[in-house]
């Protein structure tokens, strides 16, 4: 069984998925599962993703019809067998050794989260490096930093989780910000946290990515949780 299930949605990424998946596989940090969950893609990604599994036994595959990224991670979550999960986005990377970060960080400081920084990509534009910290805390501060946008992302991505945490959690079907519905009711479960901010996940904007324009929906969805949740 493996350590970390790293769980990659896909879906028409054909131009992206080979830099996303080879990132993964080099991982200096070799004990994992990779779970590519091909979610009805009507391009040749499907097919590309068989193509990783003959040639990685390591990279496990699943096709569906399309239900959108949140239906694909928890697929991807449902067959999952390692001790933690992390999650990837099929047109972003990561650095060869974030892996190893995030676990080594969350067995040192027997945490139930790990968070590691990120560099938001743009096309043409150099990767900008932030302040490096360092920082051990529990779910109520990671909650407030969160509200005031601080250190703590809501981003699904750039973490390792015990998996344990999602026995009774799924990303929400529908929603257009899944990630900001879910970061509270994550931490709700997890009692220690540790954040090295060092920049490992590249998170690659599409000028056409929804993501990409939705920042106040997802503070937006985010607040709603927090109320919904006092």
């Amino acid at each position: 069984m493996p350590k970390i299930s790293i769980i990659v949605p896909v879906y028409n990424v054909e131009k992206y998925l080979e830099k996303c998946v080879r990132s993964i596989l080099a991982q200096t940090f070799t004990d994992f599962e990779l779970i590519l969950v091909d979610d009805g893609s009507p391009d040749s990604s499907g097919a590309m993703c068989d193509q990783f599994a003959e040639q990685d036994q390591r990279v496990k595959v699943i096709h569906k019809e399309n239900g959108g990224l949140s239906d694909a991670r928890n697929a991807g979550i449902e067959i999952a067998t390692g001790e933690y999960l992390g999650f990837v986005d099929s047109d972003d990377y990561i650095a060869d050794d974030m892996y190893e970060l995030l676990y080594t960080n969350i067995v040192k400081e027997d945490a139930d989260l790990s968070i590691c920084g990120i560099y938001d990509v743009y096309e043409g534009k150099e990767p900008v490096e932030k302040q490096q910290q360092y920082i051990v805390l529990d779910k109520v501060a990671a909650m407030k930093m969160i509200l005031e946008a601080k250190v703590v992302s809501v981003h699904a991505v750039n973490k390792l989780y015990k998996k344990e945490i999602f026995e009774d959690i799924r990303y929400p079907v529908g929603m257009i910000t899944e990630d900001g519905a879910v970061i509270l009711s994550i931490l709700e479960h997890t009692e220690k946290i540790v954040i090295d901010t060092q920049q490992k996940y590249y998170y690659f904007h599409r000028a056409n990515s929804i993501s990409s324009n939705l920042f106040s929906k997802k503070d937006l969805d985010t607040i709603n949780v927090w109320k919904e949740n006092e």
